[in-house]
């Protein structure tokens, strides 16, 4: 699905030129760097410096970023799925996000990696 989204983004640029896609895929057992690649793969190509796309890959699950960005003790080896039980709740965490410092070394390096990746598809960058 993300190659069809990813040509018809490509297709509409001139005419959008403010229109981004941005991608959550959780990283499981693999490296952030594998699943960045695989996105690009589905893409047929790896993105351009200009292109509008984002991809956030939480290393292992997204429960791992709530809990971080609600700081709570977290690392990215445990998994905090919550299978079976109510989502956790995202606003929070979300604002928290957006404030996060990509330099910061307290921050988990997936979520570092993602306030990276958002940057590309922000108006006026």
């Amino acid at each position: 699905m993300h190659g069809v989204e990813a040509k018809k983004l490509r297709a509409n640029e001139h005419a959008q030129p403010n229109t981004g896609l941005v991608t959550c895929l959780d990283a499981d057992h693999h490296a952030v760097v594998d699943r960045h690649a695989q996105l690009d793969a589905a893409m047929e190509g790896e993105r351009g410096p200009n292109e509008r796309m984002a991809w956030l890959v939480p290393k292992r699950n997204i429960e791992t970023w709530i809990r971080a960005l609600n700081g709570e003790p977290t690392e990215e080896a445990t998994d905090y799925k919550r299978r079976g039980r109510e989502p956790l709740p995202c606003d929070a965490p979300a604002a928290a996000f957006a404030k996060v410092d990509r330099a910061d070394a307290s921050v988990l390096p997936s979520i570092r990696i993602a306030r990276v990746e958002i940057e590309r598809v922000r108006p006026n960058r």
